[in-house]
Protein backbone atom coordinates (compact mmCIF):
# COMPACT_ATOMS: atom_id res chain seq x y z
CA UNK A 1 0.00 0.00 0.00
CA UNK A 2 2.91 2.41 1.29
CA UNK A 3 4.46 2.06 -2.35
CA UNK A 4 1.49 2.23 -4.41
CA UNK A 5 0.32 5.73 -2.45
CA UNK A 6 4.03 6.95 -2.96
CA UNK A 7 4.11 5.87 -7.07
CA UNK A 8 0.73 7.59 -6.95
CA UNK A 9 2.55 10.86 -5.60
CA UNK A 10 5.41 11.16 -7.27
CA UNK A 11 2.71 10.93 -10.46
CA UNK A 12 1.95 14.09 -9.25
CA UNK A 13 5.36 16.14 -9.14
CA UNK A 14 4.99 18.84 -12.13
CA UNK A 15 9.16 17.87 -12.88
CA UNK A 16 10.99 15.45 -14.05
CA UNK A 17 8.38 12.99 -14.93
CA UNK A 18 9.55 9.57 -15.39
CA UNK A 19 8.47 6.91 -18.20
CA UNK A 20 6.31 5.04 -15.44
CA UNK A 21 5.09 8.24 -14.14
CA UNK A 22 3.84 9.28 -17.99
CA UNK A 23 2.15 5.92 -18.37
CA UNK A 24 0.74 6.80 -14.54
CA UNK A 25 -0.62 9.82 -15.51
CA UNK A 26 -2.64 8.58 -18.60
CA UNK A 27 -3.96 5.77 -17.00
CA UNK A 28 -5.39 8.21 -13.94
CA UNK A 29 -6.67 11.05 -15.94
CA UNK A 30 -9.56 9.48 -17.39
CA UNK A 31 -10.47 8.27 -13.65
CA UNK A 32 -10.00 12.15 -12.23
CA UNK A 33 -12.74 13.35 -15.46
CA UNK A 34 -14.95 10.72 -13.96
CA UNK A 35 -14.23 11.54 -10.40
CA UNK A 36 -15.34 15.52 -11.02
CA UNK A 37 -18.11 14.23 -13.16
CA UNK A 38 -19.03 11.74 -9.99
CA UNK A 39 -19.20 14.68 -7.84
CA UNK A 40 -21.22 17.23 -9.88
CA UNK A 41 -23.68 14.78 -10.36
CA UNK A 42 -23.29 13.93 -6.35
CA UNK A 43 -24.08 17.67 -5.52
CA UNK A 44 -26.23 18.65 -8.53
CA UNK A 45 -29.81 17.77 -5.90
CA UNK A 46 -28.22 19.91 -3.28
CA UNK A 47 -27.91 23.27 -5.76
CA UNK A 48 -31.47 22.37 -7.00
CA UNK A 49 -32.73 22.01 -3.88
CA UNK A 50 -33.89 18.35 -4.48
CA UNK A 51 -31.20 16.94 -1.54
CA UNK A 52 -31.27 19.15 1.90
CA UNK A 53 -28.43 19.01 4.40
CA UNK A 54 -28.94 18.43 7.90
CA UNK A 55 -29.49 21.43 9.76
CA UNK A 56 -28.33 21.19 13.52
CA UNK A 57 -30.14 24.11 16.37
CA UNK A 58 -26.46 25.57 16.75
CA UNK A 59 -23.46 26.93 14.89
CA UNK A 60 -21.21 24.53 13.08
CA UNK A 61 -17.69 25.20 11.99
CA UNK A 62 -15.96 22.89 9.01
CA UNK A 63 -12.23 23.01 9.48
CA UNK A 64 -11.27 21.11 6.04
CA UNK A 65 -8.92 21.16 3.13
CA UNK A 66 -9.10 21.04 -0.49
CA UNK A 67 -5.96 18.70 -0.81
CA UNK A 68 -5.83 15.50 0.58
CA UNK A 69 -2.11 15.20 3.21
CA UNK A 70 -1.20 16.94 5.95
CA UNK A 71 -1.99 21.20 6.13
CA UNK A 72 -2.37 21.48 9.24
CA UNK A 73 -5.72 20.62 10.06
CA UNK A 74 -5.45 19.04 13.57
CA UNK A 75 -3.40 22.21 15.46
CA UNK A 76 -5.70 24.67 13.70
CA UNK A 77 -8.68 22.31 15.17
CA UNK A 78 -6.94 22.53 18.82
CA UNK A 79 -6.50 26.57 18.00
CA UNK A 80 -9.81 27.27 17.12
CA UNK A 81 -11.44 25.11 20.23
CA UNK A 82 -9.22 26.67 22.86
CA UNK A 83 -10.15 30.09 21.25
CA UNK A 84 -13.67 29.26 21.38
CA UNK A 85 -13.54 27.94 24.98
CA UNK A 86 -11.70 31.21 26.30
CA UNK A 87 -14.95 33.22 24.87
CA UNK A 88 -16.80 31.54 27.32
CA UNK A 89 -18.62 28.80 24.64
CA UNK A 90 -19.02 24.90 25.22
CA UNK A 91 -17.76 23.46 22.18
CA UNK A 92 -18.11 19.91 20.93
CA UNK A 93 -15.93 18.37 18.09
CA UNK A 94 -16.94 16.05 15.39
CA UNK A 95 -15.12 13.64 13.69
CA UNK A 96 -14.64 10.79 11.39
CA UNK A 97 -12.51 8.17 12.98
CA UNK A 98 -10.61 7.27 10.05
CA UNK A 99 -9.38 3.74 10.06
CA UNK A 100 -11.09 3.01 13.68
CA UNK A 101 -12.33 -0.85 13.54
CA UNK A 102 -14.96 -0.77 15.87
CA UNK A 103 -17.55 1.27 13.26
CA UNK A 104 -20.27 -1.74 12.96
CA UNK A 105 -20.40 -1.85 16.66
CA UNK A 106 -20.73 1.68 17.64
CA UNK A 107 -21.26 3.65 14.91
CA UNK A 108 -21.05 7.01 17.19
CA UNK A 109 -18.78 6.66 19.80
CA UNK A 110 -17.79 9.45 22.45
CA UNK A 111 -14.24 9.68 22.69
CA UNK A 112 -14.22 12.16 25.49
CA UNK A 113 -16.81 13.71 27.60
CA UNK A 114 -16.73 16.91 29.65
CA UNK A 115 -14.98 15.27 32.37
CA UNK A 116 -12.39 12.66 30.75
CA UNK A 117 -11.15 10.49 27.65
CA UNK A 118 -13.60 7.38 27.59
CA UNK A 119 -12.32 5.95 24.76
CA UNK A 120 -8.10 5.51 25.49
CA UNK A 121 -7.89 3.34 22.60
CA UNK A 122 -6.45 4.72 18.99
CA UNK A 123 -7.70 1.95 17.17
CA UNK A 124 -11.71 2.70 18.24
CA UNK A 125 -11.35 5.70 18.12
CA UNK A 126 -9.17 6.69 15.62
CA UNK A 127 -5.29 8.51 15.87
CA UNK A 128 -6.56 12.12 15.43
CA UNK A 129 -9.89 12.22 17.74
CA UNK A 130 -8.13 10.16 20.23
CA UNK A 131 -5.30 13.62 20.08
CA UNK A 132 -7.56 15.77 20.18
CA UNK A 133 -9.41 14.51 23.06
CA UNK A 134 -6.16 14.33 24.67
CA UNK A 135 -5.28 17.74 23.97
CA UNK A 136 -8.17 19.44 24.90
CA UNK A 137 -9.23 18.07 28.18
CA UNK A 138 -12.89 19.08 28.91
CA UNK A 139 -13.88 19.58 25.35
CA UNK A 140 -16.54 15.99 24.01
CA UNK A 141 -15.26 14.50 21.14
CA UNK A 142 -17.69 12.44 19.26
CA UNK A 143 -16.60 9.98 16.08
CA UNK A 144 -18.99 8.89 13.50
CA UNK A 145 -18.70 8.35 10.22
CA UNK A 146 -22.45 9.77 9.93
CA UNK A 147 -21.72 13.25 11.31
CA UNK A 148 -25.41 14.23 10.84
CA UNK A 149 -25.98 11.44 14.13
CA UNK A 150 -23.20 12.39 15.91
CA UNK A 151 -24.60 16.19 15.60
CA UNK A 152 -27.68 15.17 17.15
CA UNK A 153 -25.90 12.95 19.67
CA UNK A 154 -23.64 16.04 20.72
CA UNK A 155 -27.06 18.78 21.05
CA UNK A 156 -28.77 16.15 23.07
CA UNK A 157 -26.26 14.84 25.60
CA UNK A 158 -24.12 18.01 26.01
CA UNK A 159 -26.07 20.96 25.00
CA UNK A 160 -22.77 22.92 22.73
CA UNK A 161 -22.96 26.57 21.70
CA UNK A 162 -21.10 25.37 18.59
CA UNK A 163 -19.76 22.03 16.68
CA UNK A 164 -16.31 22.12 15.22
CA UNK A 165 -16.66 19.54 12.28
CA UNK A 166 -12.87 18.53 12.18
CA UNK A 167 -11.89 17.72 8.38
CA UNK A 168 -15.66 18.60 6.99
CA UNK A 169 -15.23 20.24 4.13
CA UNK A 170 -16.06 16.99 1.98
CA UNK A 171 -18.96 16.13 3.91
CA UNK A 172 -22.03 18.04 2.15
CA UNK A 173 -24.82 16.41 4.57
CA UNK A 174 -24.28 18.50 7.46
CA UNK A 175 -24.90 22.36 7.26
CA UNK A 176 -22.13 24.44 8.58
CA UNK A 177 -22.10 27.93 9.29
CA UNK A 178 -18.47 28.93 9.15
CA UNK A 179 -16.24 27.52 6.30
CA UNK A 180 -12.66 27.43 7.51
CA UNK A 181 -10.33 25.73 4.50
CA UNK A 182 -7.17 25.27 5.03
CA UNK A 183 -4.32 25.46 2.31
CA UNK A 184 -0.54 24.96 2.35
CA UNK A 185 0.94 28.22 1.59
CA UNK A 186 3.74 26.43 -0.10
CA UNK A 187 1.68 24.77 -3.08
CA UNK A 188 -1.63 25.32 -2.06
CA UNK A 189 -3.66 23.44 -5.06
CA UNK A 190 -0.81 20.64 -5.68
CA UNK A 191 -0.58 20.38 -9.87
CA UNK A 192 -4.63 21.48 -9.96
CA UNK A 193 -5.60 18.01 -10.87
CA UNK A 194 -7.95 16.22 -8.84
CA UNK A 195 -8.07 12.89 -7.47
CA UNK A 196 -6.08 10.49 -8.17
CA UNK A 197 -4.65 12.41 -11.31
CA UNK A 198 -3.87 15.29 -8.73
CA UNK A 199 -4.45 15.45 -4.40
CA UNK A 200 -7.27 18.21 -5.16
CA UNK A 201 -10.17 16.68 -3.13
CA UNK A 202 -12.21 18.83 -5.06
CA UNK A 203 -11.97 21.99 -7.77
CA UNK A 204 -10.43 24.66 -7.05
CA UNK A 205 -13.19 26.56 -7.63
CA UNK A 206 -15.14 25.24 -5.32
CA UNK A 207 -12.62 27.21 -2.49
CA UNK A 208 -15.46 30.40 -3.17
CA UNK A 209 -17.28 28.22 -0.78
CA UNK A 210 -15.03 28.79 2.14
CA UNK A 211 -15.68 31.68 4.74
CA UNK A 212 -12.29 31.74 5.89
CA UNK A 213 -9.23 30.62 4.01
CA UNK A 214 -5.81 30.06 6.24
CA UNK A 215 -2.60 29.49 4.49
CA UNK A 216 -0.63 27.40 6.43
CA UNK A 217 3.26 27.25 6.62
CA UNK A 218 3.52 31.14 5.13
CA UNK A 219 6.89 31.19 6.94
CA UNK A 220 8.18 28.89 4.34
CA UNK A 221 6.72 31.02 1.79
CA UNK A 222 7.50 34.06 0.37
CA UNK A 223 5.59 36.95 0.72
CA UNK A 224 4.94 37.52 -2.87
CA UNK A 225 3.78 34.48 -3.69
CA UNK A 226 1.26 34.61 -0.21
CA UNK A 227 -0.12 38.02 -1.73
CA UNK A 228 -0.69 36.90 -4.95
CA UNK A 229 -2.16 33.59 -3.14
CA UNK A 230 -4.65 35.85 -1.05
CA UNK A 231 -5.05 38.07 -4.28
CA UNK A 232 -6.51 34.89 -6.11
CA UNK A 233 -9.03 33.53 -3.37
CA UNK A 234 -10.53 37.16 -2.98
CA UNK A 235 -11.33 37.46 -6.89
CA UNK A 236 -13.03 34.05 -6.24
CA UNK A 237 -15.26 35.58 -3.56
CA UNK A 238 -14.61 38.71 -2.18
CA UNK A 239 -15.95 38.28 1.17
CA UNK A 240 -13.42 35.34 2.44
CA UNK A 241 -11.42 36.23 5.08
CA UNK A 242 -7.76 35.21 4.20
CA UNK A 243 -5.57 35.03 6.87
CA UNK A 244 -1.84 32.96 7.24
CA UNK A 245 -0.24 30.82 10.13
CA UNK A 246 2.84 29.48 10.94
CA UNK A 247 3.01 25.79 12.87
CA UNK A 248 5.49 26.33 15.46
CA UNK A 249 7.31 23.83 17.83
CA UNK A 250 6.37 23.92 21.64
CA UNK A 251 7.89 21.36 23.51
CA UNK A 252 8.89 17.80 23.93
CA UNK A 253 6.28 15.11 25.59
CA UNK A 254 7.64 12.01 27.26
CA UNK A 255 5.22 8.60 26.69
CA UNK A 256 3.92 9.57 30.48
CA UNK A 257 3.20 13.59 29.39
CA UNK A 258 6.36 15.15 31.05
CA UNK A 259 7.49 18.50 28.98
CA UNK A 260 10.70 19.18 28.61
CA UNK A 261 12.12 22.35 26.35
CA UNK A 262 12.81 22.38 22.82
CA UNK A 263 16.74 23.07 23.33
CA UNK A 264 17.01 19.73 25.38
CA UNK A 265 17.05 17.89 22.04
CA UNK A 266 19.36 20.19 20.54
CA UNK A 267 22.66 18.28 19.37
CA UNK A 268 21.43 14.53 20.00
CA UNK A 269 21.16 11.50 17.66
CA UNK A 270 17.77 10.28 16.58
CA UNK A 271 15.71 8.22 14.93
CA UNK A 272 12.50 9.56 13.27
CA UNK A 273 8.96 7.74 12.89
CA UNK A 274 6.20 8.83 11.74
CA UNK A 275 2.97 7.94 10.01
CA UNK A 276 1.56 11.23 8.91
CA UNK A 277 1.15 12.87 5.63
CA UNK A 278 3.70 15.78 5.64
CA UNK A 279 6.56 13.41 6.66
CA UNK A 280 9.03 15.19 5.21
CA UNK A 281 7.90 18.15 6.60
CA UNK A 282 8.60 16.63 10.02
CA UNK A 283 11.74 15.62 9.48
CA UNK A 284 13.02 19.32 8.04
CA UNK A 285 11.52 20.68 11.50
CA UNK A 286 13.91 18.02 13.85
CA UNK A 287 16.51 18.93 11.32
CA UNK A 288 15.72 22.83 12.24
CA UNK A 289 15.86 22.13 15.44
CA UNK A 290 19.42 21.05 15.91
CA UNK A 291 18.71 17.25 15.78
CA UNK A 292 20.62 14.94 13.98
CA UNK A 293 18.51 12.36 12.64
CA UNK A 294 20.31 9.71 11.81
CA UNK A 295 17.22 7.37 10.33
CA UNK A 296 14.11 8.59 8.81
CA UNK A 297 10.96 5.88 9.29
CA UNK A 298 8.07 6.85 7.50
CA UNK A 299 4.72 4.73 7.63
CA UNK A 300 1.09 5.28 5.35
CA UNK A 301 -0.71 7.99 6.83
CA UNK A 302 -2.93 6.70 9.87
CA UNK A 303 -1.21 3.62 10.27
CA UNK A 304 -2.02 1.54 12.94
CA UNK A 305 1.71 0.16 14.66
CA UNK A 306 1.86 -3.28 15.91
CA UNK A 307 4.39 -4.81 18.15
CA UNK A 308 6.38 -6.10 15.26
CA UNK A 309 6.73 -2.46 13.72
CA UNK A 310 7.87 -1.45 17.07
CA UNK A 311 10.34 -4.14 17.34
CA UNK A 312 11.52 -3.97 14.10
CA UNK A 313 12.29 -0.54 14.30
CA UNK A 314 14.03 -0.87 18.01
CA UNK A 315 16.17 -4.08 16.24
CA UNK A 316 17.36 -1.60 14.02
CA UNK A 317 21.20 -1.18 13.98
CA UNK A 318 21.32 2.65 13.90
CA UNK A 319 19.37 2.61 17.65
CA UNK A 320 23.23 1.38 18.91
CA UNK A 321 23.88 5.16 18.45
CA UNK A 322 20.64 6.63 18.97
CA UNK A 323 19.43 8.85 22.05
CA UNK A 324 16.11 9.33 21.86
CA UNK A 325 13.37 8.17 18.86
CA UNK A 326 11.36 11.10 18.45
CA UNK A 327 7.87 11.25 16.63
CA UNK A 328 4.91 13.47 16.27
CA UNK A 329 2.12 14.21 18.81
CA UNK A 330 -0.54 12.27 17.06
CA UNK A 331 2.03 9.15 16.24
CA UNK A 332 2.51 8.94 20.12
CA UNK A 333 -1.11 8.35 20.81
CA UNK A 334 -0.87 5.39 19.30
CA UNK A 335 2.96 4.17 19.96
CA UNK A 336 3.20 6.23 24.00
CA UNK A 337 1.35 3.02 25.58
CA UNK A 338 2.84 0.38 22.99
CA UNK A 339 6.66 1.56 23.95
CA UNK A 340 8.79 -0.67 26.18
CA UNK A 341 9.65 0.78 29.51
CA UNK A 342 13.53 -0.19 28.66
CA UNK A 343 13.64 0.63 25.77
CA UNK A 344 15.65 4.37 23.60
CA UNK A 345 13.19 6.85 25.06
CA UNK A 346 10.58 7.99 22.97
CA UNK A 347 9.93 11.87 22.88
CA UNK A 348 7.23 13.73 20.61
CA UNK A 349 7.64 16.77 19.09
CA UNK A 350 4.09 19.29 20.22
CA UNK A 351 3.29 21.64 17.10
CA UNK A 352 0.71 24.69 17.43
CA UNK A 353 -0.34 27.14 14.98
CA UNK A 354 -2.45 30.25 15.40
CA UNK A 355 -3.59 32.68 12.70
CA UNK A 356 -1.96 36.18 12.59
CA UNK A 357 -4.77 38.12 12.82
CA UNK A 358 -6.48 35.65 15.92
CA UNK A 359 -8.05 38.60 17.61
CA UNK A 360 -10.04 39.74 14.31
CA UNK A 361 -10.72 36.67 12.95
CA UNK A 362 -12.35 35.03 16.28
CA UNK A 363 -14.27 38.83 16.86
CA UNK A 364 -15.56 37.82 13.10
CA UNK A 365 -16.45 34.20 14.18
CA UNK A 366 -17.87 34.81 17.58
CA UNK A 367 -20.26 37.66 16.02
CA UNK A 368 -21.42 34.91 13.78
CA UNK A 369 -22.01 32.32 16.08
CA UNK A 370 -24.11 34.65 18.21
CA UNK A 371 -26.13 35.78 15.57
CA UNK A 372 -26.79 32.12 14.06
CA UNK A 373 -27.76 31.11 17.63
CA UNK A 374 -29.93 33.88 18.61
CA UNK A 375 -31.99 32.98 15.21
CA UNK A 376 -30.82 36.55 13.56
CA UNK A 377 -29.14 34.26 10.36
CA UNK A 378 -31.60 32.67 8.16
CA UNK A 379 -30.45 29.30 7.42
Amino acid sequence: MCMKTELIEESWELSHPSPRTIWLRALMTPLAVLHRVGLWCYLLPYRLGMRQQHILPISVISIGNLVSGGTGKTPTTIWLVRALRESGLRVVILSRGHGRTNESVDPVMIVSDLRAVRVDNPEWAGDEPLHLAKSLPGTPVIVARNRRDSGDVAVAQFQPDVIVLDDGMQYWQLHRDIEICLLDARQPFGNRWILPRGPLREPVSHLSKADVVILTRADQASAESIDELSSSIRAKNPETWVTHSSHIPICWLSTDGQQGALDEMKGLSVVAVTAIADAEQFFKTLRTLGLIVIKEVKFPDHHAYTKDDIDALLANPEMASTHVVVTTEKDMVKLGHQWPKAATPLAALRIETCPVDHDALMEAILDRIVRRNRGDIEV
